[in-house]
């Protein structure tokens, strides 16, 4: 499943032809507009304008509205994503992505608000949006190995079979990102950024969910990989809080 979500992802970059400069909250607007879905920005704890409660009545979400940071409805008269804007400019993607997985996965039903969807699916929102971000962030890198490929096919048909085994034996690749070494484990290569993945330390207990977690904040080293990788079976408590606080529990 995870790996047509994956698919999914990619073509989904692809097609719209993102990257990591482009990858706004007002590229993402004009891209849910195209799948002829309205956007419907709203204040979670504050009075709204009265065209927006009366779409917030529609979608029998006056309640609901104030606990989460965006859903989407859809009925036969209207299809419309609904966006807080007390939101950073990254939250604001990442929810907007989220809410575009729920529309290119397939998980529309044919009336109602999407936040009924199963926890699978909400998962599977989830991915997709880490997905896009991780191909976009990757999108320089991935020109590079791919440009670099003749190059490097070349200097394997000259190399010694001990020195192609040492080289693919290599289980891990660092990065310097904002001052922090980053540690991609399970690969190194694209299949290695796409994987379902998680941050740990090698002190910490739990895995995060999120690079920019306020309890990575001081580490100077942070793993990135598979969570069977982390050999952590417990996820931050701040993560989690976030992700239920995002998409549900």
């Amino acid at each position: 499943m995870q790996k047509n979500i994956r698919k999914s992802a990619i073509k989904f970059v692809h097609k719209h032809n993102l990257n990591k400069k482009n990858l706004t909250a007002a590229n993402l607007r004009e891209i849910i507009e195209k799948y002829n879905f309205g956007i419907v920005d709203y204040l979670p704890k504050a009075e709204n304008e009265p065209d927006t409660v009366t779409l917030l009545k529609k979608a029998q979400a006056t309640e609901f509205y104030q606990y989460t940071k965006g859903f989407t409805y859809s009925s036969q008269e209207d299809k419309l994503v609904f966006i807080c804007t007390d939101m950073s400019a990254d939250d604001t993607v990442e929810v907007l992505l989220h809410e575009i997985g729920h529309i290119v996965l397939g998980h529309l039903d044919s009336e109602g608000i999407i936040s009924n969807t199963s926890t699978q699916q909400e998962c599977e929102a989830f991915y997709f949006s880490q997905y896009v971000q991780e191909r976009c962030r990757n999108s320089g890198r991935i020109k590079l190995i791919k440009a670099g490929s003749l190059v490097l096919a070349a200097f394997l048909l000259i190399c010694t079979a001990a020195v192609i085994l040492r080289y693919a034996t290599i289980p891990r690749e660092a990065v310097t990102e904002d001052g922090k070494t980053i540690v991609r484990v399970g690969g190194i290569g694209m299949d290695a950024f796409m994987q379902p993945h998680c941050y740990w330390t090698a002190g910490g207990e739990v895995f995060h969910l999120w690079q920019d977690c306020q309890h990575l904040r001081n580490s100077s080293t942070i793993y990135v990989g598979p969570r069977e990788k982390s050999g952590r079976t417990a996820c931050c408590k701040t993560c989690y809080k976030k992700f239920c606080e995002r998409y549900g529990n």
